[in-house]
């Protein structure tokens, strides 16, 4: 019976990144497909050694993850010291340098960074739906909330949002904009 002994898959948590909420998903898929194929014997192998590219497909997750989580990383060591091969030393690419390391792993940050802004933006967008408001684009480019429904008190920035649209309006409607030329 194979079970998995190194180093647990934490639990995931409200408090945790998207990405990081991904990361242990694929890892606890990863183990349960190696469990049971070392147990089968089904993994694939490629010349007596574990096949990365058909266990990533199979799992769901992309080639990119062995070497970026920790938890798959240590599974798949795991999985070819029971299946008797040595596990592969961590490879760095050829002609890696520290700066290029540096800028991946920043690349990396800010990708997690943008997942996160996402979603923050979704769940206020979710919100401001609730209470009656949907996101109408302005002429000259940006983005407004209106209200749809009538029942609901004023936010504080409703006001400031009226007035500029009422100015706009006027500056769309004067001489420039195919208006109407005022006489004096």
């Amino acid at each position: 019976m194979y079970r998995y002994d190194g180093e647990p898959i934490p639990k995931i948590t409200k408090d945790m990144t998207p990405t990081t909420v991904e990361g242990i998903r694929n890892a606890e898929k990863l183990k349960a497909y190696l469990e049971e194929g070392l147990e089968t014997d089904t993994l694939p192998l490629n010349n007596k050694a574990l096949h990365r590219r058909d266990i990533a497909e199979q799992v769901g997750f992309g080639r990119s993850a062995y070497q970026q989580n920790p938890y798959i990383k240590n599974l798949i060591e795991w999985a070819e010291s029971q299946n008797g091969q040595k596990p592969k030393p961590a490879s760095t690419g050829r002609g890696s340098t520290d700066k290029e390391k540096e800028l991946s792993a920043e690349v990396s940050r800010l990708q997690n960074r943008n997942i996160t802004l996402k979603t923050e933006l979704h769940d206020a967008e979710t919100k401001l739906r609730e209470v009656g408001y949907v996101k109408k684009q302005k002429k000259g480019g940006g983005t407004v909330y209106v209200r749809i429904n009538q029942g609901i008190e004023r936010l504080p920035w409703e006001d400031d949002v009226k007035d500029e649209l009422i100015h706009q309006s006027e500056v769309d409607s004067g001489p420039l904009f195919g208006g109407k030329e005022e006489s004096e």
